[in-house]
């Protein structure tokens, strides 16, 4: 279920297991539902509070300094690459790494609900779910 950031190796690697496991695969893009329920805005809404000039040309990610390189606390950062390859690092606020979180997190729950799609049309419940009403459902 690719997505605007997606790496193009996933849909291809992800193929190749499910080939090479005997599972038919059905390629949706989530990219459409995460854009109309303003994930990616939310995202670099947040990001702009840290990088005004932040901008959807623009790579992101949050990481965290080197462990063996650090003393104390270990704080998030913001990483950017602009279009140009110019990169910037910066700590984030509480705020912004919430808010980075929480447009993130829409995605994954955008797969749960075509997920949920493709299991009302299938005998089969979706995985790592803990809802027991999952299992009472489905006639094998």
């Amino acid at each position: 279920m690719p997505e605007l950031g997606s790496s193009d190796d996933s849909v291809r690697l992800g193929g190749l297991l499910a080939n090479s496991l005997g599972i038919e695969t059905i390629l949706e893009d989530i990219g459409p539902l995460l854009q109309a329920a303003g994930c990616y805005w939310r995202r670099d809404e947040a990001i702009r509070d840290m990088i005004p000039e932040y901008t959807d040309n623009y790579k992101s990610k949050i990481v965290l300094a080197n462990l063996l390189e650090n003393e104390g606390f270990n704080f998030s950062r913001l990483v950017v690459e602009s279009d140009k390859g110019v990169q910037k690092t910066v700590g984030l606020t509480a705020k912004s790494y919430f808010g980075i979180v929480a447009a993130t997190n829409m995605k994954q729950r955008a797969r749960k609900f075509y997920e949920y799609c493709h299991v009302d049309r299938l005998p089969y419940a979706v995985a790592g779910t803990p809802n027991r009403m999952e299992y009472d459902q489905v006639f094998l």
